[in-house]
């Protein structure tokens, strides 16, 4: 496969290599063009998660290949990096341009005659580039016999993890096919909210691109404790009713419709919020998955169920309220619960180490700005907005989004217990945060 053509955009490089040719890093996108305009029928590719994340330019000539089957697949170290939305985030993306995707977990190569990893892209099982990346790491183009077999060993055990990969740390949120459709509807349907007594466009119009970024916080920064909480805790029978409290678009629901197919029950489940949008998406994610769901257009405060809901859970609701509020929120969960029922939830502190100001600083608002820039340069072409334009919206996100200081981690747990409710488990746990290092408890609540 090394032939004239790759030699010619070789030039230079190619002068002292007769078998193997060494690619730098700005001619890897002319090579591979090259190979496929030989007539390559096949293309598998095998590339570290981070990578190939950010590898923009064997994206865009995948996405543009006609009459090629391509195959990638995204190794992670372990399986728990699964919780990373940025395996879904490619999966989903290739599934819009008609290319078959996989996540494997390295990790479970542990024992496995294999030979050392290196990422690659093979070509109809005749030529084979090792090491493509977007880091400073030789591509090497060869079409030896050892590193075709090489390459098709981790195939191979690639094709034996693909079944089982999705299993307990897989969770479809399809944001590819959403962000642009939330987009406009927040146009439509946003009321107001905790922080606009006008509109909250400002924050549902942007909210999905910046988790595609994986900028802003959400139940997947706590993706093991839902996980497993949720399971463990969501109710069995025919009567299992569970509310949503609060939610910005339907990730806390794809959580909950996990936990209870899982566990094979068929639960009912309410969402509730002072907005139309999020309930919107929730309703469109519910279809999309064949689950019944009842959209609550409500303030928490107004509703009438007394004692009807078998598990309450939010994400980070309770800081969008403020001072003695916090107490009001929880004994209206309380009254909402049946005896024994469950509140499985996050709240963020704030404490000396972890408190940020009411109004956050220019530096860190436009540091929130140009990473939103950045990283939307990656989906500019499969999204409706520019870099710019998610910038802009970041950075209006960024100097209007409150998540009010709700004080210590013991008065928030002396305020739950004031409230009636027995602790069945915390953690602490600290994340990068959106402007600022954040820190989270992570509690299971019951009434007993």
């Amino acid at each position: 496969m090394i032939n004239d053509k790759i030699k010619e955009i070789l030039v230079d490089y190619y002068a002292k290599c007769n078998k193997d040719a060494t690619i730098p890093q700005a001619l890897l996108g002319k090579v591979i063009n090259t190979i496929i305009a030989e007539g390559v029928r096949q293309i598998v590719q095998v590339a570290n998660l981070e990578n190939a994340f950010n590898d923009n330019q064997i994206y865009d000539i995948f996405y543009r290949t006609e009459k090629v089957s391509v195959k990638r697949v995204y190794v992670v170290k372990y399986l728990k990096q699964l919780k990373d939305n940025k395996c879904n985030y490619l999966i989903a993306r290739d599934k819009k341009f008609g290319i078959d995707s996989a996540v494997v977990a390295l990790s479970k190569a542990e024992g496995e005659k294999l030979p050392e990893f290196r990422e690659f892209i093979l070509f109809d099982n005749k030529t084979a580039i090792v090491n493509p990346s977007m880091a400073d790491m030789n591509n090497i183009l060869t079409d030896d016999k050892n590193t075709l077999e090489d390459c098709n060993k981790w195939i191979e055990f690639c094709k034996s993890q693909e079944k089982i990969i999705y299993s307990d740390d897989f969770l479809q949120e399809p944001l590819m096919q959403s962000a642009d459709m939330l987009y406009e509807v927040a146009s439509l349907c946003c009321s107001h909210d905790h922080v606009n007594d006008t509109s909250c466009q400002w924050y549902h119009s942007i909210w999905q691109y910046l988790r595609l970024l994986n900028m802003v916080s959400t139940p997947s920064w706590h993706h093991d404790f839902y996980m497993k909480k949720l399971l463990s805790n969501t109710p069995g029978g025919s009567h299992a009713k569970v509310l949503i409290s609060g939610t910005a678009d339907y990730s806390m629901l794809a959580y909950v419709i996990n936990a209870a197919k899982r566990k094979n029950i068929n639960a009912e489940i309410s969402v509730l919020d002072l907005c139309e949008t999020p309930l919107f998406a929730c309703r469109w994610y519910a279809n999309k998955f064949g689950q019944k769901i009842n959209a609550l257009q409500t303030n928490v405060f107004d509703m009438k169920a007394q004692g009807e809901f078998s598990m309450i859970c939010a994400d980070a609701f309770l800081t969008r309220f403020k001072g003695d509020q916090l107490s009001q929120v929880l004994n209206k969960w309380y009254s909402m619960l049946k005896n024994g029922g469950i509140v499985v939830t996050t709240i963020r502190v704030h404490d000396d180490k972890h408190i940020c100001p009411d109004v956050p600083t220019e530096e860190a608002v436009q540091k929130f700005k140009a990473k939103a820039i950045e990283r939307s340069a990656v989906w500019e072409r499969h999204i409706n907005l520019t870099a710019d334009e998610v910038g802009e919206k970041a950075e209006h996100y960024a100097k209007t989004m409150v998540s009010n200081h709700l004080g210590t981690k013991e008065h928030i747990l002396e305020t739950i217990k004031n409230c009636g409710f027995k602790l069945n488990y915390i953690e602490d746990v600290e994340v990068s945060g959106e402007l600022y290092p954040s820190r989270y408890i992570r509690v299971v609540l019951s009434k007993d």
